[in-house]
């Protein structure tokens, strides 16, 4: 199975996913921000890749739409920090502070994501 959207400049893009994401992971990680993509079997892409500017694809009714790498690391960190909220209260000074760390690391992830959200789109999120 692989992801096919279309680029910027008209062309096809086909995503080979390898296994360390579910395929729907893999789209909306690697296709950019409000893309629509499909998953299409391997059988109906076209093997010959010499005329694959003018392959062509139906996107009237996506299997999604992608959030583009910022935006799905976003989510990604804002997830993990509200699962690391959702742990057992706990008084043990090292479990708090590594608890704290990596709030403070995905906080600081989620930044730099926001920044380069902007950089790229010149959007604040």
């Amino acid at each position: 199975m692989k992801i096919v959207y279309l680029k910027e400049d008209g062309g096809i893009a086909v995503l080979q996913p390898t296994d360390e994401l579910p395929i729907q992971q893999v789209a909306r990680k690697d296709v950019p921000f409000q893309v629509p993509y499909i998953f299409a079997d391997d059988s109906v892409i076209p093997e010959d890749r010499t005329f694959r500017n003018a392959w062509s694809a139906d996107f009237s009714n996506p299997d999604g739409y992608g959030l583009g790498p910022q935006r799905w690391f976003i989510e990604q960190a804002e997830t993990e920090i509200a699962q690391i909220d959702a742990r057992p209260q706990t008084n043990d000074p090292a479990i708090l502070k590594a608890r704290q760390d990596r709030v403070a690391e995905l906080q600081a992830l989620i930044e730099r994501m926001k920044a380069e959200v902007l950089q790229i789109e010149g959007v604040h999120l």
